[in-house]
């Protein structure tokens, strides 16, 4: 198995990087506290931000302490050979972390919805029944045809609201006519019970007026939204230095970064205080100190001068990736 790096690079954080997230804790504690509260929450921020470093790394292994099960979900970008649309993406993300077989087959066992899947979900992780469901670059959905697009929403609104639906009703008030004795008192006590499901969903911040064209479906989509902002210089170092630190199997050994070092950084990543730091940028640069100088020439601490010019760290890092394409 390959070592794993400090940083990840112009590649968003995943839930194996979580112990190396740095610079989010604040995000991390009130985004989380906000999904807890709401059933519909939205995370929007600028491209290169980190909304999904700040979810896969931070939000959801956080709330998975606290009881969650995570279901995420990502659609891509429509073209003329997709063949899955939203509410097949959905589908199955729902359907791969349902329990094949549950008693609530004893119901309705052909044509199962989603609500049943779900269902089944808490019932089987009753330690665990609180589920997240993330629904990350949400800008994709709309490339899809309108029609589309319309139903996914529905679809979710109807989750959110968390309704039996009437088939599944009907066909449980026949069966039990039929057999009183169909469901124990757990089972009876699980299927009254509503379903704990908090969405969501994250999306650039220059897209979020294409949220509005759900609310026929979901009238208060825009009601709960959270601002992911810009890295403070403060927190920018944090997640500069404190990877580079960490014991551990690691492709590098640890490392330092000399202060004048994080200066030079940081004055580089905001144009001398003009524009705000980007964590995709920021990444990049950390991964080539990474590769370029503690693994290839051996540096322990890093200076100054060992960086360079830093412009010609993203040149380079771009033909490299022109050159492979």
């Amino acid at each position: 198995m390959q070592s794993q790096k400090r940083y990840p690079g112009s590649r968003p954080f995943t839930p194996d990087y979580t112990h190396l997230f740095f610079g989010r804790d604040e995000d991390i504690s009130k985004l989380s506290r906000f999904i807890n509260a709401e059933k519909l929450s939205i995370l929007y921020g600028k491209s290169g931000l980190g909304k999904s470093s700040l979810l896969n790394a931070g939000v959801v292994p956080h709330l998975k302490t606290e009881g969650y099960q995570h279901i995420p979900a990502r659609f891509g970008s429509y073209t003329e050979d997709t063949v899955l649309m939203p509410l097949d993406v959905l589908a199955q993300a729902i359907v791969k972390e349902a329990p094949e077989d549950n008693y609530l087959k004893s119901i309705e066992a052909d044509d199962i919805s989603l609500w049943q899947h779900l269902k089944g979900l808490q019932y089987e992780n009753k330690e665990k029944s609180s589920i997240l469901l993330v629904l990350d670059q949400f800008e994709e959905l709309f490339t899809y045809p309108e029609e589309d697009y319309r139903t996914f929403a529905a679809t979710l609104a109807k989750l959110l609201n968390g309704q039996m639906p009437r088939r599944f009703k009907r066909n449980l008030r026949r069966k039990v006519s039929e057999d009183e004795s169909l469901l124990s008192d757990e089972e009876w006590a699980w299927m009254d019970k509503s379903i704990d499901l908090h969405v969501v969903i994250a999306i650039r911040s220059d897209k979020m007026s294409l949220l509005n064209k759900l609310t026929d479906s979901i009238p208060n989509i825009l009601l709960n939204c959270y601002e992911l902002m810009p890295l403070t210089p403060g927190q920018a170092r944090d997640a500069i230095t404190q990877p580079a630190q960490l014991e551990g199997a690691f492709a590098s050994p640890a490392f330092t970064f000399d202060e004048e070092t994080v200066d030079k950084m940081l004055l580089y990543l905001t144009q001398g205080g003009s524009r705000y730091i980007e964590s995709f940028q920021l990444q990049i640069l950390c991964q080539f100190v990474e590769e370029r100088l503690v693994l290839k020439k051996g540096l322990t601490t890093i200076c100054p001068d060992d960086l360079g010019e830093l412009e010609s760290v993203y040149q380079d890092y771009y033909d490299l990736h022109i050159r492979d394409l």
